[in-house]
């Protein structure tokens, strides 16, 4: 199980484009659409 002469198993790769995915899309969507309220709640 721990042989450093096989290859690592690649199973987390669907969750970490989900993330990546899930977060890009939240800071789209919680942008201001209006250049002059960036960085204003």
């Amino acid at each position: 199980q721990d042989d450093p002469a096989r290859t690592p198993l690649n199973r987390w790769r669907s969750h970490a484009h989900l993330l990546y995915g899930n977060w890009i899309n939240e800071i789209y969507q919680s942008t201001p659409y209006e250049i002059d309220k960036i960085g204003s709640d």
